[in-house]
């Protein structure tokens, strides 16, 4: 009698460790499943998020291209200017009275940044370099829209003799700019202006 009720007793613990058992085989399934699945919703976001930035660094990089293809086609634009001007100075006066019209109408045409080149500039602009322009007139309202052009081409890193050339001006000119913008920039005479202008950050702006 008393090896029956050991044996039942036996086979109850058995049970039991089999119950815990597969419990606890069970839970720890479930837990490597749930850890397994949110590795890989991880992996996924991981790759998503890289592959987001990859193509915003993609996206700045055409921009900025499109930027320097821009600010090239308005220099070759002003080296035009120039060469029919010199060919207006040496022409003769017979000439003068026989083409007059037709250099002037090249002229008008080849006129440098026009408000639809200044639209399309500034669309361009704001592809590679996003928020600085809106910051820019939100902090400095008082701009003109010549000042704004300088700001940008200086942003761009532009030397004195390539922003002349794309505004049409001299370097007397570029030099009364700079000037001009200093005071609505409210800088001390000391302060470096490309070193502000280039300082400048927007909140959307990535390097």
């Amino acid at each position: 009698k008393d090896a029956g009720v050991n044996r039942q007793r036996m086979l109850i613990v058995i049970l039991i460790l089999l119950f815990i058992i597969i419990v606890t085989s069970g839970l720890y399934y479930r837990q490597t499943s749930l850890r397994l699945k949110e590795q890989e919703i991880f992996n996924q976001q991981k790759e998503i998020l890289q592959l987001k930035e990859q193509a915003q660094q993609l996206i700045l990089a055409q921009s900025k291209m499109e930027v320097q293809r821009f600010t090239q086609r308005i220099i070759e634009k002003n080296r035009l200017i120039e060469q029919l001007n010199r060919q207006l100075s040496e022409m003769s006066s017979s000439q003068w009275a026989t083409d007059r019209e037709l250099f002037f109408d090249r002229l008008t045409n080849l006129r440098l940044l026009t408000e639809d080149d200044w639209e399309e500039f500034k669309s361009i602009f704001n592809k590679a370099h996003p928020g600085v322009y809106e910051q820019l007139r939100r902090n400095f309202s008082s701009m003109t829209t010549g000042d704004q052009r300088l700001f940008l081409l200086i942003r761009l890193n532009f030397s004195d003799i390539q922003i002349a050339d794309t505004l049409g001006i001299s370097k007397e000119g570029v030099r009364k700019s700079r000037y001009r913008l200093r005071k609505k920039l409210n800088l001390e005479r000391e302060s470096d202006l490309d070193s502000i202008v280039l300082g400048l950050k927007a909140n959307t702006e990535t390097n």
